[in-house]
């Protein structure tokens, strides 16, 4: 069961004696399973700077799924330039979670350009970047 079945969202094990064996010839059986669920969608956090290509890819037939974006600057350490040091906290005034939710979000993969032409300019002067937290999930069909 555990190399079948570990590691995946769902998995089907027909319970039959040529899966099983037959401990007990003639007699009806059934199986039993106790088993736990994991997270496995683990968020990624990733940073591109202004006028770079953010690029998202997920592997194994997963769908993307952004849970946060922002687009601004809220520390002078990440994507450090010259500009960067006149550090004043700010955001796009444009919803940056849901362009980068309408542009990512069931694919396997996506990009586009952490740019103002995209996001706005919330910081004019200052260097920017965007921040986006994402994971990669199955796609689930119910039957």
């Amino acid at each position: 069961m555990s190399i079948a079945c570990n590691g995946k969202s769902h998995c089907i094990i027909p319970a039959t004696n040529r899966v099983f064996g037959d401990p007990c010839s003639g007699t009806r059986k059934y199986l039993g399973v106790t088993y736990t669920c994991v997270p496995s969608f683990i968020m990624q956090r990733k940073y591109v700077c202004q006028n770079r290509m953010l690029s998202l890819r997920c592997p194994n037939g997963r769908k993307l799924s952004v849970g946060y974006a922002a687009f601004g600057r809220r520390s002078s350490s990440i994507c450090s330039t010259q500009t960067s040091m006149q550090i004043a906290p700010c955001r796009s005034s444009k919803t940056a979670s849901s362009i980068v939710r309408a542009r990512c979000n069931g694919k396997t993969s996506c990009s586009l350009p952490a740019s103002v032409s995209v996001f706005g300019n919330p910081c004019p002067g200052i260097s920017k970047y965007l921040k986006v937290l994402a994971q990669c999930k199955y796609q689930e069909f119910l039957v």
